[in-house]
């Protein structure tokens, strides 16, 4: 029990100066008393956070929407977060992109005309080509799609060249088997269809190696899918062609009639490296 001579003192309130440094330890708190209402703004950094103590419940929902929006493709050294294993890692972007060089469009039209040209689709970026069409014509009968190549100035090249193709006609249940060629020094076409074949389809797929803007040659392969005038038996074309020029630099599409074409088409230069 107190004891004081005279009047007792008058209370007074216990302040954290009265408290000598170290007198209070975790042992005197209680359990669940101390709140985030009595810690100081900013007091906690990650130097008072454990190793993997925060955790994906942790997170809140926009972590990644909330930041600011990368608007264009990354750059090859852009980092993305991975769990490899279980363990998280970085790992830069251009590890995770997808080939942009292995096929890659160098040509295209979608046009109707008595000419049809895809110019500049050629170069030293590439030495193999697919090219991809589809051409029809419902104005002339008895007709055939030439293929012709350009130079620089996307002028027709006439060049030594050679072709040859094999085709069949389902005109019964045994097919007949046609073949047709050409071999001359002063040639300016490769033949890619027969006569009568023209009308609503014509689709080609045509496989080139071209040896480099100093040439010496382009060897071509292609195949056609097509119909008869009237549409009711179809044709089916393979051929192959050598064109001896050092210096193709894009392709033309023409009847042999010169009237018009519609088609549509695309040029993919392929690497394999």
């Amino acid at each position: 029990m107190a004891k004081y001579l005279g009047n007792r003192p008058t209370a007074v309130p216990l302040t954290s100066a009265d408290i000598q440094d170290g007198v209070i330890t975790a042992a005197d708190l209680g359990a669940n008393s101390v709140d985030s209402s009595e810690l100081v703004d900013g007091s906690i950094d990650t130097s008072h956070l454990g190793a993997t103590q925060v955790t994906g419940a942790k997170l809140n929902t926009d972590v990644i929407s909330a930041q600011t929006e990368l608007a264009s493709a990354p750059a090859d050294t852009d980092e993305f977060m991975v769990s490899d294993a279980g363990v998280l890692k970085r790992i830069d972007y251009s590890l995770i992109k997808g080939s942009t060089n292995h096929f890659v469009r160098t040509g295209y039209f979608d046009t109707a005309a008595t000419s049809i040209s895809m110019t500049d689709c050629f170069s030293s970026s590439y030495s193999q080509y697919v090219i991809y069409a589809s051409i029809s014509n419902t104005a002339t009968d008895n007709t055939f799609v030439k293929l012709r190549f350009l130079d620089g100035s996307d002028a027709v090249q006439t060049n030594n060249r050679n072709w040859s193709i094999i085709y069949t006609y389902a005109n019964s249940a045994t097919p007949t088997v046609y073949t047709q060629g050409e071999d001359t020094a002063s040639g300016d076409f490769i033949r890619l269809s027969v006569g009568d074949d023209i009308n609503s389809a014509n689709t080609f797929i045509i496989q080139m190696t071209r040896w480099g803007d100093s040439g010496p040659e382009a060897q071509i392969k292609f195949e056609t899918a097509s119909e008869d005038w009237v549409g009711t038996k179809s044709q089916n074309i393979m051929g192959s062609a050598r064109w001896d020029s050092a210096n193709i630099y894009g392709v033309n599409f023409v009847n042999n009639a010169g009237t018009s074409i519609t088609g549509k088409g695309a040029c993919y230069g392929v690497k394999y490296d």
